[in-house]
């Protein structure tokens, strides 16, 4: 695999999780319902953010 093609594949995977961190306090601050936090709940831990 090209050096190009790795760098390109953990960038996007970086701006997609630090665009979920994004909704998600979105979300957060917005006291969106309870029931969704609550299901978001394992996806949260692994933001940093709230960790």
């Amino acid at each position: 695999m090209c050096v190009t093609v790795l760098v390109a594949m953990f960038l996007r995977i970086v701006y997609e999780f630090w665009l979920m961190c994004l909704v998600f306090s979105v979300v957060r601050s917005r006291k969106f319902q309870h029931r969704a936090f609550r299901r978001c709940a394992p996806l949260l831990a692994l933001c940093p953010k709230f960790s």
